[in-house]
């Protein structure tokens, strides 16, 4: 019987696309300013060739939300540090129309860079290994006894998944719908801390969100990055970003459907995971689910710290197989591709 593996991903698990943590926050910046190469007012002026079209679009610009909320969001995670320890600030204060405003930022700057990036090459490599194709049904069989847990608000694994398979398979683990794609036996996957992607863009007579467009575009880059930014801009209202925080609540919703999935897991493989303090009480309870858990797997250049802070948990969680060591805790140095236990390869 194979091993349930999980894996639990961090910031540095789509380096290669978004920006991490301490980068973040000038990308933030960075779409707001008319100087800057990737700004939205470039993405206007370098994509809409009519000036009547262009002078609409610069005003709507100029008088609408985007600039002036990007800039406070920054200032807001400058001040805080980062996105997230500003984001609970603002819980704090009670205040729903600024945190609103930050999440929407959060998922324009995201969106944005995963239109210019796309997805990171690890992601490839990582997700074709643990899957194979029937020759003869076209079936796609994925490794049994894999979960995937992700604290990142991006959507590298369906981007990935667009270029593997098909924008249609990628469409439909983003909609949850995967029970109808060619993929057999999908992992348990949960987004902690929801995703982007959620902003309004028009397309023909159809209202459609970022990553219903971005799935099906076949070349990523600048041109791709312009193109949907202007398409945000283009419209005055969008809906409710699917960006939430799992210390608000997410997590509670769907403790019961994660305790399910890992309640069995042998081995926890981490990638680009810091364990923030604002993040410890939720990473405890996903520890204390993992009854089994036997082997922890630290993926990280600099994963020494990350090893004691795994270690502490885990005194709290599984204190007597912890000292009596049933529970190894290791690290992994090599980040160029995602650590793979052979117990999974199929």
């Amino acid at each position: 019987m194979s091993k349930l593996v999980t894996y639990l991903l961090g910031a540095g698990a789509s380096i290669n696309s978004i920006p991490i943590v301490g980068a973040f926050n000038n990308h933030i910046r960075m779409y707001a300013d008319p100087g800057a190469g990737w700004s939205l007012q470039k993405s206007i002026t370098s994509l809409v060739d009519d000036s009547e079209e262009r002078d609409r679009l610069m005003k709507r610009l100029s008088e609408g939300p985007w600039i002036q909320d990007l800039n406070a969001a920054y200032e807001g995670a400058q001040r805080f540090g980062t996105v997230d320890t500003y984001a609970k600030s603002l819980s704090f204060q009670q205040d729903p129309g600024k945190l609103e405003m930050l999440k929407r930022s959060i998922d324009l700057t995201i969106s944005l860079s995963e239109a210019r990036k796309g997805a990171d090459p690890r992601y490839f490599a990582w997700l074709s290994a643990l899957m194979n194709c029937d020759s003869e049904s076209g079936r796609i069989h994925f490794a049994p006894g894999i979960n995937i847990l992700s604290w990142n608000y991006d959507n590298q694994i369906e981007l990935a998944l667009a270029e593997l398979i098909s924008a249609q398979v990628a469409l439909s683990i983003l909609e949850g719908t995967h029970e109808a794609s060619p993929i057999v036996d999908f992992p348990f996957y949960h987004k902690l801390n929801g995703r982007a992607g959620h902003l309004r863009i028009e397309r023909g007579t159809e209202d459609r969100i970022v990553n219903q467009v971005l799935l099906g575009e076949s070349e990523k880059g600048d041109g791709c990055a312009a193109r949907i930014g202007r398409a945000i801009v283009s419209e005055q209202f969008h809906p409710p970003s699917d960006i939430s925080f799992a210390w608000a609540g997410r997590f509670n919703e769907q403790k019961t459907a994660i305790k399910e999935a890992l309640g069995s897991t042998d081995t926890l493989v981490v990638i680009g995971y810091s364990f923030p303090a604002f993040n410890r009480k939720i990473d405890s309870e996903i520890f204390k689910m993992m009854r089994d858990i036997r082997e922890v797997k630290i993926q990280d250049p600099e994963y020494q710290g990350k090893v004691e802070i795994v270690r502490e948990i885990l005194s709290e969680t599984h204190g007597p197989k912890l000292r009596q060591g049933i529970i190894q805790v290791t690290g992994v140095a090599g980040v160029e591709q995602f650590f793979i236990p052979n117990s999974v390869v199929p």
